[in-house]
C-alpha cells in the first residue's frame, strides 16, 4: 500500500507539473471553470500530458488506484467540493478558493473537516479535471 501512495505521489507531481501554461495566456482557466459535476474517470488521465510518456508500470498503477475508487463524483460551485461515492446522500464536503491560475494549471487553497487547509495543485483540460488531493491523484469527467 505504501507502494503504491508513493507511486500516485510521485506521478502526481509529474503531471501537474505537465499542466502548466502553454504561453498564452488568453487560454487560462478560471475559477468558473471548475463548476459543474465530475465523475472519476480512469480514461481522463489520458487527457493530460506527458500521462503517455510516464513508464507503463506507473500507469497502469495509477489506474488501478482509480479503479479502486469507482463512482467517485464530486459537485464543485463557487466555494464548495462536495465529493460522493454511489448514490447515497451525505458526502464529504469542503470549501475551497482559487490562489492562482497559469495556462491550463490551478491553484486551490481546500479547507478540510478540522480546519486544516492545504494548497491542491489541479490541471483542468477541456471536460477532464485532475486532482492532487494529499497526494491522491484523481482524474475526473465533467459529466454531461
Amino acid at each position: 500500500m505504501k507502494i503504491r501512495l508513493f507511486a500516485a505521489l510521485f506521478l502526481g507531481m509529474m503531471l501537474i507539473g505537465c499542466g502548466g501554461s502553454d504561453g498564452d495566456s488568453s487560454s487560462s482557466v478560471s475559477a468558473d471553470d471548475l463548476q459543474g459535476d465530475w465523475v472519476l474517470n480512469v480514461k481522463s488521465y489520458d487527457s493530460f500530458e506527458g500521462f503517455q510518456n510516464l513508464p507503463e508500470t506507473q500507469q497502469h498503477m495509477t489506474r488501478g488506484i482509480a479503479s479502486d475508487m469507482s463512482g467517485l463524483t464530486v459537485k464543485i460551485t463557487s466555494e464548495e467540493m462536495i465529493f460522493k461515492r454511489g448514490s447515497g446522500g451525505g458526502g464529504s464536503k469542503k470549501t475551497y478558493t482559487v490562489t492562482s491560475t497559469e495556462g491550463s494549471a490551478i491553484t486551490l487553497n481546500i479547507t478540510h473537516r478540522g480546519g486544516r487547509s492545504s494548497s491542491t495543485p489541479a490541471t483542468l483540460q477541456g471536460d477532464h479535471l485532475l486532482l492532487d488531493l494529499d497526494g491522491q491523484l484523481m482524474a475526473f469527467k465533467r459529466e454531461q
